[in-house]
């Protein structure tokens, strides 16, 4: 009888691990999207006073099933301080079909054209050249996903971009 109820209990706690597994697997599973933001060209200044900017944003899935992607928004700005939210804009709906695999990325870029003046408050650190943006993305289990990120210019950095450690875009 002893026997019969530690059987009883050990397969109990056994049907509890078991469900907490097959809970703990689609969390797993799931797509896990980051961004990374990287210069394509230098930042040069024409003769006109204005220099143009352009940046690749990769949206890339860590995760080992597909991401839907739902919405993305990217820009880049020049701030006296590092942004914590986005800017006002449109928040549109892409129609599905626009799918990150496994171990893929989505590239969109990204370009900005800045004047002499912002080039020089930029090079001389008063301001900050930023990209920010977010991605929100379906799972395979149906579940909204979202991502934000901020990334900050350097021009000594190999990319062009650092990831900004103090912005609260990063989620």
């Amino acid at each position: 009888a002893i026997v019969a109820i530690w059987q009883g209990v050990q397969l109990k706690r056994t049907v509890i691990v078991t469900e907490n597994a097959a809970e703990a697997i689609p969390k797993i599973e799931r797509a896990y999207v980051f961004a990374t933001v990287k210069r394509i060209v230098n930042v040069s200044i024409g003769p006109s006073g204005t220099a143009n900017v352009s940046a690749i944003v990769s949206f890339f899935n860590h995760g080992k099933t597909p991401a839907i992607i739902t919405m993305l928004r990217a820009y880049s700005g020049i701030f006296e301080f590092i942004p914590h939210e986005l800017l006002e804009g449109t928040n549109e709906r892409l129609p599905e079909g626009l799918v990150i695999a496994s171990g893929e990325s989505f590239p969109l870029p990204v370009d900005i054209s800045i004047s002499n003046t912002e080039a020089m408050e930029v090079e001389g650190l008063a301001k900050c050249f930023y990209c920010v943006g977010m991605i929100e993305y379906k799972d395979i289990l149906g579940d909204i996903r979202e991502t934000g990120f901020c990334w900050e210019y350097r021009q000594s950095e190999p990319g062009g971009f650092i990831f900004c450690r103090k912005s609260k875009l990063n989620y």
